[in-house]
């Protein structure tokens, strides 16, 4: 009997021990393992989450017993000091518009490169003849669409339409006194004055005087002179006084004066420009030699002796390129007091390439040979030797 219960409890714990060990088999624990698991996430959509229990509202706070703090007063707004007025008048010298006959069938003459594109010449200079008060320019050569014929080599005669060209360079002022003004006769001069009318551009010849009162209300007098190169120093010095009396508050005298192809004033332009500060003028400005000269403070005005060509026609390679805009600053105090208030050479050259004249004046670039060049013609530092225009390739058979 005894054995009989020995071997029933060992087959009851062997079927228990089967029973465990089928457990832990097909147990879901022991069958997936965590690292084996792979769970693919989503990014869940916003979804409004529950509607919050609105807040109680507070009760209305009791009224503040505390003395209201005092409203400061403003203080006044300063009235601003009224600022001066500034007026910039820019001044260039010779500008011819129009080849001389014999060379007017080439390429390189001013009328074939311009073709048509009357902005082409002020191309480079117009904006800052745009952004000043006054542009003044001397004109050498005829504008007129009149027939007509010249016994000088060079003379210089462009049609009406050329107006334009000073038009859109922002030139208001054409002097008319030079030794090219009178080369097709009086009746295309005259034309010329009566083209520079319809075109809104003031003009005045040799030994006239003409007002001119800019937008920013600046009344200027331009006095022309020439007399062959040799003005007379009472008859500029006259012409400036009258102009002051006609209510010019700046006068500028413009003389073609001077030797060609000369780098130094003469006795005659020193006299003549200091009688007319003398007189009252504030500017002189030269052209004539086609060279820089020096400028000059003298008194209470400047003087710029030559500023040589500009958009200059006359020549396809002139053998000096260089060139200057002057500018003079003035400024009106508050209480109307007019007084100079700088004086600046901008140095330029006549073409805006190096190996010809393609009548487009461009600036030279501060600390190039080009600007330190011009700039010493200017400032009176410079001593080379005048030039010698040789005028014999024009008569080969002489």
């Amino acid at each position: 009997m005894g054995r009989f219960i020995t071997g029933t409890v060992k087959i009851f714990a062997g079927i228990g021990l089967l029973a465990l060990l089928a457990l832990a088999v097909f147990s879901p624990t022991w069958a997936a393992r965590t690292e084996d698991v792979k769970v693919k996430t989503f990014t869940p959509l916003p979804t409004a989450g529950p509607t919050a229990e609105p807040e109680p509202t507070p009760a209305p706070a009791a009224p503040s017993t505390a003395t209201p703090e005092p409203t400061a007063t403003p203080e006044p707004t300063p009235t601003p000091e009224p600022t001066p007025q500034t007026y910039t008048i820019s001044m260039v010298g010779d500008c011819t518009l129009a080849s001389y006959p014999k060379i007017r069938h080439w390429d390189t003459a001013i009328e074939n490169v311009i073709n048509g594109d009357f902005s082409y010449p002020f191309a480079n200079t117009a904006d800052i003849f745009s952004a000043d008060d006054l542009t003044i320019v001397n004109l050498e050569c005829s504008i007129s669409d009149q027939q007509a014929w010249s016994g000088s080599t060079f003379s210089f005669l462009a049609p009406s339409a050329y107006t334009e060209i000073l038009k859109r360079g922002s030139v208001e002022v054409a002097t008319t006194a030079n030794n090219h003004a009178m080369d097709f006769g009086q009746d295309v001069y005259n034309d010329t004055g009566a083209n520079l009318d319809a075109a809104g551009i003031a003009h005045c010849g040799d030994g006239e005087g003409t007002l001119v009162t800019t937008e920013s209300g600046l009344v200027v007098g331009v006095y022309a002179t020439y007399n062959g190169h040799y003005p007379v120093a009472d008859t500029v010095a006259q012409g400036v006084r009258d102009l002051k009396n006609r209510g010019a508050e700046v006068v500028v005298v413009v003389a073609h004066w001077g030797d060609e192809a000369s780098y130094y004033a003469n006795a005659n332009q020193k006299q003549v420009a200091h009688a007319a500060v003398d007189a009252g003028a504030n500017i002189v400005v030269g052209c004539g030699p086609h060279r820089l000269q020096p400028y000059e403070i003298y008194n209470s005005g400047v003087i710029f002796y030559s500023t040589a060509n500009f958009v200059f026609g006359g020549n396809t390679a002139p053998a000096d390129f260089d060139t200057v805009i002057a500018q003079v600053v003035f400024e009106r105090s508050p209480d109307g007091t007019l007084m100079l208030k700088d004086a600046r050479a901008l140095p330029c050259s006549i073409s805006s390439r190096e190996d010809i004249n393609d009548y487009k004046p461009t600036l030279y670039e501060p600390g190039t040979e080009a600007y330190d060049r011009a700039m010493k013609k200017v400032d009176g530092s410079y001593t080379g030797a005048n030039d010698v225009i040789d005028y014999s390739f024009m008569h080969p058979e002489g």
